[in-house]
């Protein structure tokens, strides 16, 4: 019998079941979120750990990682929404971390409910150019960076035999394209 661990090494997990199990994922996180006063939802911890060690499917190499982190952080520079954020930040002097956060958040939440970003994920690009900015700003190293590929089969080229093609007649081959 395979585990599910065995299968995310070997690379033996479908594309379906993958989805399936992020459906899985969003539909627990939905029913196990928590609503708090004031708005907003909390996630229990054990369900929080749950969605983490799902995602988790291949960490970076350690040798690799501030690398890849590099040529990422490299990426998220060049993004409009980094130069907008970058701007407030200089324009506010704000002199602690927490602050700046807090008042670039109001902003990103203003825009996020006007529709601004359009999708969920230039939302998700705002959020993490907000994040680098503050690192930048601030020289910390908050934004968590994990972007992990997932561990699928690979498909086999296998190539398929050609048949003859036909010769056309002399007819067709003197025919107008019209």
């Amino acid at each position: 019998m395979m585990t599910m661990r065995y299968c995310k090494q070997e690379g033996k997990i479908s594309k379906e079941k993958i989805l399936r199990r992020f459906k899985t994922l969003l539909n627990l996180t939905y029913l196990e979120a928590c609503p708090l006063e004031g708005g907003g939802y909390r996630i229990p911890d054990k369900v929080f750990h749950q969605i983490q060690t799902e995602l988790d499917f291949n960490l970076p190499d350690e040798k690799q990682k501030q690398k890849l982190e590099d040529q990422i952080k490299k990426r998220y520079r060049q993004r409009d929404s980094y130069r907008f954020w970058k701007e407030f930040l200089d324009i506010a002097n704000i002199n602690n971390r927490a602050d700046a956060k807090e008042y670039l958040l109001k902003i990103y939440h203003k825009l996020d409910t006007k529709g601004v970003y359009g999708s969920m994920t230039h939302s998700m690009y705002a959020i993490e150019t907000l994040e680098l900015a503050l690192d930048d700003a601030y020289n910390t190293s908050e934004l968590i960076l994990r972007q992990h590929s997932f561990t699928n089969p690979k498909k086999s080229n296998k190539k398929k035999k050609s048949t003859p093609k036909k010769s056309k007649s002399s007819s067709t081959k003197n025919a107008l394209p019209f």
